[in-house]
């Protein structure tokens, strides 16, 4: 039924398995047979040449059988050997803190590095974890390693909270499998790992404070992905997760520039969109000072008109913006009045229309 099975679904690996220990036990049922019926003395007319000749052909195909029987079992002993050392020394890193596994999938590949996936409940974040792990077991069974690791904070408080509520719980009340689920993994450990299934970039490690039900997501530096990007992945989990508070906390990167039309210093709704997105990026990074740069072409549309007085409103303009919101900032146009139209002529005025955003303390 299993070879059918393999056969029909086109699983070859699954067929040939199940045809191999098919085969297995039918020569092994055929070995026994043969002997018990030499020992009760069937056959015992038969030529002693053409006795041996059946017995020959019972050990030889049993022999040959024997062979992927035993690289079948060399590799199971290899992989339980992995299995161990990985184990091992994950447990040995962590020994001192107050961690558990909640998830562990071991992968062996044949024509890929062995794959290895673990979520970690810890207390206490440790950036070189994955990689320190990875380089003692890669030099313990001398193969190269594919390892993820993924640390969930939770405060011992919060894992004792847990253990105690699995324990104080008769397995008697135990149903079905969905409460044996709910017992197993903390609400904190559930919505981690759906975030985990929602992510779409690399992640370093997600942060969980149970108490004020609060989730901190840092991202890893990706240049594939700009603020904009993380932050509607935040509004995405709100909605999807409203009893909690999520942020994700986007990589160190450079803010967009924001832009305004040809000699206006007012912001269209596209801009001020972006404008936002650029002060939720400030607040995740805990910044409370910038500065603000604007600029703007010589041509204006408008004559006679101050070029350097439109740069100056253009960056009180987002300067305002930030002062509303909590943010101190300080304002200076950046005309370039020696080579303003040298640039122009090269790379166009719209580049010009633009007001900057960048960090540090208030320049005066």
């Amino acid at each position: 039924a299993v070879v059918g099975y393999g056969l029909a679904t086109a699983n070859w690996h699954i067929a040939q398995g199940a045809f191999f220990l098919f085969m297995t036990n039918l020569l092994a049922i055929s070995l026994s047979v043969t002997l018990i019926a030499k020992l009760y003395g069937f056959g015992a007319h038969n030529a002693p040449k053409t006795t041996l000749l059946q017995t020959s052909l019972v050990f030889i195909a049993f022999g040959l059988m024997s062979i992927p029987l035993g690289l079948s079992l060399s590799k199971i002993a290899y992989q339980s050997y992995v299995t161990k050392t990985v184990k091992n020394e994950i447990s040995a890193y962590y020994e001192n803190a107050n961690s558990r596994v909640n998830n562990f999938s071991l992968t062996f590949s044949k024509n890929n590095p062995i794959s290895v996936y673990c979520v970690l409940v810890t207390d206490k974040y440790r950036a070189k974890a994955e990689s320190d792990i990875k380089s003692k077991i890669e030099k313990e069974i001398e193969e190269p390693l594919s390892f993820s690791l993924d640390q969930i904070i939770v405060t011992k408080s919060e894992q004792e909270k847990i253990i105690n509520q699995e324990t104080i719980i008769p397995t008697t009340t135990l149903t079905n499998a969905t409460q044996s689920k709910l017992l197993s993994t903390s609400p904190e450990e559930d919505i981690t790992s759906s975030i985990k299934n929602a992510v779409f970039f690399p992640m370093q490690f997600i942060k969980t404070e149970a108490n004020t039900k609060k989730i901190f997501i840092y991202p890893e530096s990706s240049n594939k992905f700009d603020i904009k990007t993380y932050r509607e992945f935040e509004k995405s989990l709100v909605q999807k997760f409203p009893d909690w508070n999520i942020f994700v906390i986007p990589p160190a990167q450079a803010l967009p520039y924001v832009f305004f039309d040809i000699g206006k210093s007012v912001l269209s709704p596209p801009e001020t969109e972006k404008l936002d997105t650029i002060l939720w990026a400030l607040q995740r990074w805990n910044i409370s000072d910038v500065f603000v740069a604007g600029f703007a072409s010589s041509y204006t549309g408008q004559k006679p008109f101050n070029n350097n007085s439109l740069a100056l409103k253009r960056a009180n303009t987002v300067k305002n913006y930030f002062e509303s919101q909590g943010i101190k900032a300080s304002a200076k146009s950046d005309y370039l009045t020696f080579d303003q139209k040298m640039q122009e002529r090269d790379n166009g005025i719209n580049n010009l229309q633009r007001v900057e955003v960048r960090l540090g303390q208030i320049q005066k």
